[in-house]
């Protein structure tokens, strides 16, 4: 079982790094980087830019961030950190990534069946947080791991995108 664990984190950080390959490409802010260039509708709205750069960056670390909540040798001897980079990272998605993905997805490429996807995709993500945040505070550790898994695998959908 070790070696599978050592194995998704092998993968994990693979694609994270990825992951960081390409929203390296959004800096320096930009209108026409990468992505941007095919949103011209979307960039002409004052709004969307600074959303996009806040979920495209703080993103990136619900995906790295992530990868290392679940570590059990990390809650195990680093309790304190767990909780205190927890509180940090679920603060993150409910407050800044979460809502910009929101706001993103409503300009999704695709029509309106992309539209609705990713309208789901956010509301999902931002819902499993806040109840793993929920859950953690009633102490309901189980749920709490049941809710992060499921958030996390949403957060995962950002590798096949």
């Amino acid at each position: 079982m070790k070696w599978l664990e050592f194995l998704v984190y092998v993968v994990l950080v693979f694609f994270a790094a990825l992951m960081l390959q390409i929203t390296l490409q959004y800096i320096p802010v930009s209108r026409d980087a990468a992505f941007l260039g095919i949103k011209a509708t979307a960039v002409s709205y004052s709004y969307y830019l600074p959303v996009f750069y806040v979920h495209v960056y703080t993103s990136m670390f619900a995906l790295l961030g992530g990868m290392f909540q679940f570590s059990p040798l990390l809650r195990r001897e680093f309790p304190q950190w767990h909780r205190s980079s927890g509180k940090v990272y679920i603060a993150v998605i409910l407050l800044l990534s979460g809502p910009s993905g929101f706001i993103m997805s409503i300009h999704a490429n695709g029509g309106w069946s992309s539209q609705i996807a990713f309208v789901l995709l956010s509301v999902l993500w931002w819902w499993f947080t806040y109840k793993a945040y929920a859950s953690v505070r009633r102490r309901d550790f189980e749920a709490h791991r049941r809710f992060m898994k499921r958030r996390y695998a949403l957060t995962l959908s950002a590798i096949s995108l």
